[in-house]
């Protein structure tokens, strides 16, 4: 019976996204109304009285605080409507209906995700304006579309972890039997092999690491996201992709499609995809991808407003019932532990990114 609610919740769920999620490049008509509640809900009762010790203040400081204290302005970089989407959802309906203050989604991929980064990054330093995002914030900026450091110039506040793994793909009547049969191509004639992908997305930097591993180069062409470039690599209009398992299972498993090997957060096979086998295990080291939820607030935001929004999110994120909904979705998603243990996940990520698009000539080169 749980099993059939969490389903009906999902469901449920992603059929109200579009409604809740302004398209590709517009903002919510929300977005407004909560900013100025946003900027309303300013404490006032930050002065300290003249007789209080130096103890006094310190113990004031450091008491907790409610979060959020009034509409929260939630951006993501993305179009909205996918699985990612209803993850976010599932958290912000949680914090909503524990807390009594509403959630206002703004979906955009204005300016390659810009207006949402800077709507963000420019807002009232009080919490109620945050942005939730995996790893094409990172992109973004390395490829030179964005010039603002996400760890940098803003202030990491959470990270969820996903399983959301990928996998190179190539037609069933590919040349490309294996990995390394892909790897020795590209070595050997550079720039031939025709990878159709979103340029400056994330498959973009997962074709990347594979090119770095096997020491060679892709011909990179734009082939847009799943919904074209699967259709893209079924008519021969490309050689190879990348794309999630979830999306190409069907055609892999009909025999359309060839996968030559996954991409999953620490180079394991996915407990849910085990007969996946990975780049990692065919000896394709930098080969890792996963899907971290990471929640941002503008960089002045203070501290006990930063584990406020913590708190809530790793108590949406970890309980059973979010855990069952996201388990639904084929996404399994997980709080770490602390702020600071978060932090250094999104440095650790944002550097081992850095390294790959600086090893393959891609830092700044789109601009």
């Amino acid at each position: 019976m749980k099993k059939k609610l969490c389903v009906f919740l999902v469901l449920a769920m992603m059929l109200g996204l579009l409604a809740g999620c302004g398209q590709s490049g517009n903002v919510s008509q929300d977005q407004g109304a909560a900013q100025q509640e946003s900027a309303e809900s300013v404490s006032q009762d930050q002065g300290v009285a003249p007789e209080e010790s130096a103890e006094d203040v310190s113990a004031t400081q450091e008491k907790s605080v409610e979060w959020p204290t009034a509409t929260v302005a939630l951006y993501q970089p993305t179009a909205g409507g996918g699985t990612i989407d209803a993850s976010i959802r599932v958290m912000g309906t949680y914090i909503q209906d524990k807390t009594g203050k509403p959630f206002s989604y703004v979906c955009t991929t204005a300016g390659n995700g810009a207006v949402a980064f800077e709507s963000v990054r420019n807002a009232a330093p009080d919490g109620n304006t945050i942005l939730v995002s995996h790893l094409v914030f990172y992109v973004k900026y390395l490829f030179g579309m964005y010039d603002k450091n996400p760890v940098e110039d803003f202030n990491v506040v959470c990270a969820m972890p996903a399983a959301n793994p990928y996998a190179i793909l190539v037609r069933s009547d590919s040349p490309y039997q294996t990995a390394d049969d892909l790897a020795k191509a590209i070595r050997e004639n550079p720039n031939t092999v025709t990878c159709g992908l979103e340029l400056g997305g994330t498959s973009h930097m997962m074709a990347g690491m594979f090119a770095m591993d096997a020491g060679g180069a892709f011909k990179f062409v734009e082939a847009g996201g799943t919904n074209t470039k699967l259709p893209a690599l079924q008519a021969g209009n490309i050689d190879v992709t990348f794309c999630s398992i979830t999306d190409s299972r069907q055609y892999v498993e009909s025999g359309e499609l060839r996968s030559l090997g996954a991409l999953t957060e620490d180079g394991k096979p996915d407990p849910m995809y085990p007969d996946w086998p990975t780049l990692v295990e065919m000896g394709y080291p930098n080969c890792k991808w996963g899907v971290p939820l990471i929640v941002y607030a503008p960089k002045d935001t203070p501290e006990e407003i930063c584990q406020a929004i913590f708190d809530q999110f790793k108590e949406a994120c970890n309980n059973p019932e979010s855990s069952a909904m996201f388990d639904e979705m084929n996404q399994p998603t997980y709080c770490l532990e602390s702020i600071e243990a978060s932090r250094a996940y999104a440095q650790e990520k944002l550097d081992t990114l850095t390294q790959v698009a600086d090893a393959i000539g891609m830092l700044n080169i789109i601009k």
